[in-house]
């Protein structure tokens, strides 16, 4: 769907099959990527980290993104206790 410009916005960077991003991606959107994994990875360290120490944490993210696909929050999935919430409301 178009913006109101009528642009149609950047082009996918992920899929489920590549989380990461996509292989061929290069440039500044690959910059992006990067920047973008290397603070998902951090964030699943940081709460790993924070378990270790008893300090609860949560994640506040769509359940439908891309960085539960990636093998860093996929293991923190499994150590931690998960649920997936709902937060909106409509008036």
């Amino acid at each position: 769907m178009p913006l109101a410009d009528g642009n149609h916005g950047p082009p996918p960077l992920r899929s489920e099959e590549f989380p990461m991003g996509f292989p061929w991606i290069t440039g500044v959107l690959r910059d992006k990527l990067d920047s973008a994994n290397a603070i998902y990875i951090f964030l699943a360290a940081f709460c790993f980290w924070l378990s270790t120490l008893d300090v609860g944490w949560s994640i506040e993210n769509p359940g439908r993104s891309y960085l539960w696909n990636i093998e860093d929050c996929q293991m923190l999935i499994a150590a931690a206790y998960f649920v997936l919430f709902h937060s909106c409301s409509r008036q």
